[in-house]
């Protein structure tokens, strides 16, 4: 579905934030993260489209400015971040790489996906609704235990927090800065030497890209 009617039209805005209705009396956790993952998917979009609102963008152009900007948030984070952490990894981490088991290589380039792209809440909310078998399922399941023992640690740091509801129902409280803030803890190539070559690397592409 294209994600402008998902912003703009109310009904089909109700019906895809449907799933969070059951969240708070679910306890099956395909649900509850389903249900989390089009909240937080939905917030994103919204907030981009108040975004660009609030420089003064109305009609076609607004609609055209959101567009562009959606795809190249996309793009940033699923071709510059992730693939781009992918070849970082074969170059100059070859040895670990080839010997890694592919949930550790796609568990890397999610990491450098939230860490570096600028979409974390949606990209955060996408990943933890996919968990399950195959490599990429598997690290999606590596992401979201990271994130709850993220939370784990910082329950008075997240605004709205109740610790008397488990907090997988609550992932969708962390702001932007906050889930940045986790993965790149986390993220050895963020805290290593190699992340400004990661960064000039992935800046380079995105400039020959768009130009």
């Amino acid at each position: 579905m294209n994600v402008w009617t998902m912003v703009t039209d109310s009904s089909v805005h109700k019906e895809r934030l449907a799933p969070f209705e059951n969240v708070m009396s679910s306890n099956d956790s395909a649900t509850i993260l389903n249900g989390v993952g089009m909240r937080m998917r939905i917030d994103a979009l919204d907030t981009l489209y108040a975004v660009l609102q609030r420089q003064g963008l109305q009609g076609r152009e607004l609609q055209i400015a959101f567009m562009n900007a959606f795809e190249t948030k996309q793009q940033d984070a699923s071709i510059f971040a992730h693939e781009g952490r992918h070849s970082i990894d074969q170059i100059y981490f070859k040895k670990q790489f080839d010997e890694a088991p592919p949930k550790e290589r796609e568990y890397r380039a999610k990491l450098s996906e939230i860490a570096c792209a600028d979409f974390p809440v949606f990209l955060l909310g996408k990943i933890i609704s996919r968990t399950g078998p195959g490599g990429h399922g598997q690290a999606n399941q590596m992401i979201l235990e990271d994130v709850l023992h993220w939370m784990s640690r910082h329950p008075s740091d997240i605004h709205g927090y109740d610790p008397a509801i488990p907090a997988i129902k609550q992932i969708y409280r962390l702001s932007e800065a906050q889930i940045k803030t986790c993965f790149r803890e986390i993220d050895p190539l963020y805290k290593d030497k190699y992340y400004s070559l990661f960064r000039l690397f992935t800046g380079s592409a995105t400039a020959a890209f768009t130009a």
